[in-house]
């Protein structure tokens, strides 16, 4: 499991003055950008030249409120690696002066393409169910 963290922006509230759920999905995006390019890989280079990945289902669910400028926790971890998919589960926390407090949850699953066809996953020691 891998944390990341970030205080919440003007940019992440939707037009209610909620974190929304686009947002989060941005803001789940950024984390996993970070996550690849901590392990030396990216997006746009998973499997070596001319690959990418792709998400094929993606999703968040919100519990909880937050509000500009709290602490954003994210949880990574990586489950459900299969030969030509995996899916990434992160669990949202906001951090308040009496700890952390679950907001949420979102995934993606990803596939790697290369010239719009499916390839199998790289072996990276990291990438295997947490």
């Amino acid at each position: 499991m891998t944390f990341f963290s970030r205080r919440i922006r003007v940019s992440d509230m939707n037009y209610g003055n909620h974190l929304g759920i686009i947002e989060v999905q941005h803001i789940l995006h950024d984390v996993r950008v970070a996550f690849f390019e901590s392990k030396g890989v990216s997006e746009h280079n998973f499997g070596g030249e001319n690959t990418r990945l792709v998400a094929t289902e993606t999703g968040v669910k919100l519990s909880k409120e937050s509000s500009v400028g709290e602490i954003l926790e994210i949880k990574l971890k990586i489950v459900d690696v299969r030969k030509v998919r995996f899916k990434i589960d992160c669990e949202l926390f906001k951090v308040t002066t009496l700890g952390r407090v679950s907001i949420g949850m979102g995934w993606v699953r990803l596939a790697l393409l290369k010239n719009d066809k499916l390839l199998e996953l790289p072996r990276f020691d990291w990438l295997r169910d947490s």
